[in-house]
């Protein structure tokens, strides 16, 4: 039983891909500002 307890429901694995997804994001923004910050210094 208490393994099932260590599973993380739906709601909580939905959390989680939206925090990866929102990471993801986060770091596709970082991303396209430095390369900005680079074309702009050529």
């Amino acid at each position: 039983m208490k393994e099932k307890e260590n599973r993380p429901t739906p709601a909580q694995e939905l959390q989680l891909i939206g925090l990866v997804l929102s990471l993801i994001g986060a770091a596709l923004q970082l991303i396209g500002y430095f390369e900005e910050v680079t074309d702009k210094k050529k």
